[in-house]
C-alpha cells in the first residue's frame, strides 16, 4: 500500500488488521478528490506519521486504547508526544473561497471525513456505515451514471 494512504495502525506495526485500513485509505482518496492533491504526503514512515498527526490529531489512551502496545509505538515516540488536536476543518473550508474554487466541505462531509480518519481502527467507520452517511444525500446530488461522459479505453489490450 502506498505510504500516503497507509493507516496509522500499519505504520505503528500492527500485524493483524481488518478492512478498516481500507477505510482510512478511502478517507485519503476522498480528501484528495476534494483538494485535487494528496492530503498527507510523507517522505518516510515517520514523516507520514508526523504529517498525519498534525492534521487528524495524535493518538491518546482515551481515543485509541492499547495503541502504545503496537510494535513501533515506542520507536516513533517523538512524533506523537506533541499532543495535537484535529485540524481537518482548517484544510477544508465550509464554503468555497471563490466561485472558481469548489474545494470546500460541509459539516456533514467533514463528519464523514473525521470518521474515516479515526485513529482507533475499532472506532473507524465501516464501508457499510459510510455508504449510509447523510453526506451522500446532500446537494448537489451524485449525477446519474447514464449522464456521465464515456471515454475510449486507453490501454493496449483493449485497443486490439
Amino acid at each position: 500500500m502506498t505510504l500516503w494512504y497507509r493507516a496509522p495502525e500499519l505504520l505503528f506495526g500492527c500485524e493483524t488488521y481488518s478492512e478498516k485500513v481500507d477505510m482510512w485509505s478511502v478517507g485519503c482518496i476522498m480528501a484528495e478528490l476534494i483538494l485535487r492533491e494528496p492530503l498527507i504526503c510523507g517522505k518516510s514512515e515517520i514523516d507520514q506519521l508526523e504529517r498525519m498527526f498534525k492534521i487528524v490529531g495524535t493518538p491518546t489512551d482515551e481515543n485509541w486504547p492499547g495503541w502504545r502496545e503496537l510494535k513501533y509505538a515506542k520507536k516513533y515516540q517523538q512524533v506523537y508526544s506533541k499532543n495535537q488536536s484535529c485540524k481537518l476543518r482548517d484544510k477544508f473550508p465550509i464554503m468555497p473561497l471563490s466561485k472558481d474554487d469548489p474545494m470546500y466541505l460541509t459539516d456533514t462531509g467533514l463528519d464523514l471525513l473525521k470518521r474515516l480518519f479515526t485513529l482507533n481502527p475499532d472506532k473507524r467507520i465501516s464501508a457499510e456505515e459510510a455508504l449510509k452517511h447523510p453526506w451522500f444525500s446532500e446537494l448537489p446530488m451524485v449525477a446519474d451514471q447514464a449522464t456521465m461522459p464515456k471515454f475510449a479505453p486507453m490501454n493496449e489490450i483493449s485497443r486490439e
